[in-house]
């Protein structure tokens, strides 16, 4: 009878401890098919070996399926979905997606576009995967992993841009970006630590280029950057922070650096909890920026007349050289095409449809191009919900929920300048921990328990 009683308070204990393990590794299992995404975005580790770094995705999604299969037990969505907002994004979005794949199919005789077409919908596949089997202890594992990891790389990056800055180091090969026909050439400097895309602004006259670690190009390197910085703040974790700062500096990215100023100098300065760590941000940025504009003046004595090339690079008049004379000359010709085929073009369609100049680096547009006039409608009106509650919750909500909405207000002003907010698994990751934090609060707030 003590043995039957031993095994009744035994038996639920061990249950309990596999449910926990099996969690814990399908967790693992995810995160690890998380960073062979991030393999592709936001860094460019795939072009090293590409055929290799398909295999890898191929087999690490294969990996995840596995893995759920034994999973003892199905977490339910319902949660997830609980303030009003997310519903209704959710079933825009569903409906923007099935228009998408409509419009992909109708155009499948593109090998470009049903390639894109398949890879849209395995990617979805792995976004309801993160929805809902990440669980919520695995997401700020991520958060963490994705933190030190940046930290690191911003210490590459910034030793890299000393080593090139004094002559003492040379690439090491040339490293191509394309990967799908009717993309336009573009090569890459890798130096073992680190890429460089070479005479991409002024700086480069003196050996000074902008910082971009092992992502595709500064910018991107640069919002990849913010949400770390985010973090580390908001954890106290004060000497990465700092470095990250300063190769947020380092990128020279004009739009990531006149954000940061904005969320350091309205947003972190405004709140009242741990007031100190924020006037810390702010120290760190000012002396970031000293530092850097005094580098800059002490060795570059035609500042003023370089610093107006550069700014007429990006500002000009000139729509087939400047950075934003070339999005308008980009959208000019979407719109134009776009009214006379309102159904859209297909996924992946831009390099094909629209001639192999035509990059159109405004996020927001590309669903004008790939699925039509509806499709794009529908596209807004999904992420103009999620972007409303965002907006809402980074001034309302106490805590980290407050933080990964600015993350996805962020990335829905990066989309005016480069890749729409779903564009990758990076963006989806972000919204996962976004939804997904902000649905808890949601739940915990309904339930009468004081957040």
């Amino acid at each position: 009878m003590a043995a039957d009683n031993n095994t009744a308070v035994i038996l639920p204990d061990t249950r309990a401890y596999i449910s926990a393990g099996s969690r814990a590794f399908a967790d693992a299992v995810i995160i690890y098919a998380l960073w062979v995404y991030f393999a592709a975005y936001p860094f460019i580790f795939r072009n090293l070996a590409t055929p290799i770094y398909s295999m890898a995705l191929n087999a690490s999604l294969v990996l995840v399926g596995f893995t759920l299969l034994f999973r003892p037990r199905i977490p339910s969505p319902a949660p997830l979905f609980r303030p009003v907002s997310f519903r209704i994004a959710g079933l825009f979005y569903i409906a923007y997606f099935i228009v998408l794949i409509s419009v992909s199919l109708s155009n499948s005789g593109s090998p470009v576009v049903g390639k894109a077409a398949m890879i849209r919908i395995r990617d979805a596949m792995f976004v309801m995967i993160l929805i809902i089997f990440l669980s919520e202890k695995g997401i700020y594992k991520m958060i963490r992993l994705y933190l030190n990891v940046l930290a690191f790389f911003a210490v590459l990056g910034l030793v890299l841009e000393a080593l090139i800055f004094l002559g003492l180091v040379h690439p090491l090969t040339e490293v191509s970006l394309d990967n799908l026909p009717g993309l336009s050439e573009n090569h890459r400097l890798f130096y073992g630590i680190g890429f460089v895309w070479p005479d991409t602004w002024v700086g480069s006259l003196v050996g000074l280029e902008r910082l971009q670690s092992f992502a595709d190009e500064a910018g991107t390197f640069a919002f990849a950057l913010t949400p770390a910085i985010l973090f580390a703040f908001k954890w106290g974790m004060k000497w990465r922070a700092a470095v990250m700062s300063a190769a947020l500096i380092f990128t020279f990215s004009i739009g990531a650096i006149a954000l940061w100023v904005v969320i350091v100098t309205v947003y972190f300065l405004s709140r009242r909890e741990r007031k100190a760590i924020y006037i810390w941000a702010f120290a760190i940025l000012l002396i970031c920026l000293a530092v850097s504009l005094t580098a800059v003046f002490l060795y570059m004595p035609d500042i003023w007349k370089m610093g107006e090339n550069y700014f007429m690079a990006k500002f000009g008049d000139d729509n087939n050289v400047t950075s934003v004379g070339q999005r308008w000359s980009d959208l000019k010709i979407v719109i134009l095409k776009v009214l006379d085929h309102p159904l859209g073009f297909g996924s992946g369609s831009l390099g094909v449809a629209f001639g192999k100049g035509v990059s159109l680096a405004i996020g927001w547009f590309i669903p004008l191009a790939e699925a039509g006039l509806v499709g794009w409608l529908l596209y807004l009106l999904a992420f103009g919900f999620v972007l409303q509650r965002a907006v809402r919750d980074v001034f309302w909500s106490r805590g980290i929920v407050g933080i990964a909405a600015l993350i996805i207000v962020i990335n829905g002003y990066a989309a005016l300048q480069r890749a729409g907010i779903d564009s990758n698994i990076w963006q989806w990751f972000w919204l996962t921990t976004y939804l997904r934090l902000s649905a808890a609060e949601a739940q915990v707030r309904s339930a009468g328990i004081p957040a």
